[in-house]
Order: C-alpha cells, then sequence, then structure tokens
C-alpha cells in the first residue's frame, strides 16, 4: 500500500545494569518492511509489547507518509502537520527510547517518561530538518519546495501571508518551482515571522522532552539524553535548565 516504506529499522536504547554502573548499547529490536515485522537478535520470541509496538510503530510510519503526498497545502493544517511528523520521526525516537527502558527493567513511570521524551524530542527534531532544507539551499531550490512537500514553515506561511503570498506558493507548489520563487519564499517566511514561529515550537518541544526526563534520575546516561539537545538548539538558544 506504501511502496516507498520499502525497510525501516528501529533501534532501542537499552540500559544494561550491573552493581557497579549503567552501561548503554544500541540494539536492533526489529526490521520493518511492506510484506512483514519481526523481531530480530537475542529479544525474539520475548514478551508481545514487542510485536505490538512494531505494529503500531508500521502503521504510524505509513500514515506518516501518507499524509506527507496525499494533503495539498491549499488545505492542510497544523494539525495534520504534527500527526504526520509525529508518524514519520516521532514514533521512531519515541519507541526506542520506550523499548530500551523496558529491556533495562526501568519503572512504569521511567517508560513513559522516556516514550514522552522521544516522542517530543522527535517533533523538535523534524521540525528543525524541515527548516534546515528551506534554509540550507546554497543557491539551490530547497528539496521540499522541489518535491512539494508543505512542511511547517511553509504551512505558517500560508496561513498567515497576504493574498500575494498565497499566490506565489500555490503557483511554487503547483508547477516546477523557479530559483526566483523559492528565493522570494524565503524572503516571505523571514518577513512573515514563519522562520520564528518554528523556532519557537521547536523550543517548545525540546523544553517538553527536557521536563519529561525530570522524572528519571541524574546518571551519566541520562545526560547523554539531554546532551542530545545539542543537535537541535543553537547554544544561544538553549534553555537554562538543559544542563549537559
Amino acid at each position: 500500500m506504501y511502496p516507498y516504506y520499502s525497510q525501516q529499522r528501529v533501534v532501542v536504547w537499552l540500559y544494561e545494569r550491573n552493581k557497579n554502573a549503567h552501561r548503554s548499547s544500541w540494539v536492533n529490536i526489529w526490521n520493518w518492511n511492506s510484506k512483514y515485522c519481526s523481531l530480530s537478535g537475542h529479544l525474539a520470541g520475548s514478551s508481545g509489547i514487542f510485536i505490538d509496538r512494531a505494529r503500531q510503530t508500521g502503521l504510524a510510519l505509513a500514515d506518516g507518509a501518507h499524509l506527507e503526498t496525499s494533503v495539498p497545502l491549499t488545505t492542510i493544517t497544523e494539525a495534520q502537520y504534527f500527526t504526520k511528523i509525529r508518524g514519520k520521526s516521532a514514533t521512531l525516537f519515541s519507541v526506542s527510547a520506550e523499548l530500551g527502558a523496558y529491556i533495562g527493567g526501568g519503572s512504569f513511570c521511567d517508560i513513559e517518561a522516556l516514550a514522552e521524551f522521544g516522542e517530543r524530542f522527535g517533533l523538535a527534531y523534524q521540525i528543525k530538518d524541515d527548516l534546515d532544507d528551506l534554509k540550507a539551499n546554497n543557491g539551490l531550490i530547497p528539496p521540499d519546495l522541489i518535491n512539494r512537500i508543505p512542511t511547517l514553515p511553509v504551512i505558517h506561511l500560508y496561513q498567515n501571508g497576504g493574498q500575494r503570498v498565497r499566490g506565489l506558493l500555490e503557483k511554487s507548489f503547483s508547477k516546477e518551482v523557479s530559483l526566483d520563487d523559492a528565493h522570494q519564499i524565503m524572503v516571505e517566511l523571514e518577513r512573515n515571522g514563519s522562520i520564528l514561529y518554528c523556532e519557537q515550537k521547536i523550543v517548545e518541544n525540546v523544553d517538553a522532552a527536557c521536563n519529561a526526563l525530570s522524572v528519571i534520575k541524574s546518571s551519566k546516561d541520562k545526560n547523554l539524553f539531554l546532551g542530545m539537545f545539542k543537535m537541535i538548539i543553537p547554544l544561544e538558544k538553549r534553555l537554562k535548565n538543559y544542563a549537559y
């Protein structure tokens, strides 16, 4: 049904506990493709939670990809965008962190906290990726404009720009976008506050991800998770409570 998801590999963060310390390692849990979902490695045959989460993750991935290609810029809402990236990206981060806590013997509170952390981090990561796609074009037309993919900055611009801006976007999303139009779209994104709006959404989700970790005891492993925020929040914009 969704051939563009030919294969997706999901990994989890595993806490291996011993008497003296926590040791962390990446463990391959399953391979997902369009025909089957199977557990791999030494975890095969363990609790049915893996099968269930694999099924849920596969469906979320397919639904997210379907939304990306089926809803046009003129009708897509911000809520639909977040549903899309929650399925495309955030679900992978969430299930990785959740199952890692489960395998490592974490409490119910730990498992829920890490699942929330993963989802929020995944949302922030995808918004930043979409923003970077537009900003770092090096004189070229951004891929998302070429592929007519309505991402959050463009959705915000379409919904908050004037008639001229909406006309520019409709033109660019109805046929092959020109370099001049792509440049003008970038100008309008800055002028109409769309880039700033997306940066605020990134910070909101990183903040929520950080708060989700507040129930986790301090450790080197927790600091590794907190350190992941460096990937998506520039130094001058990090909040004071991101201690890493």
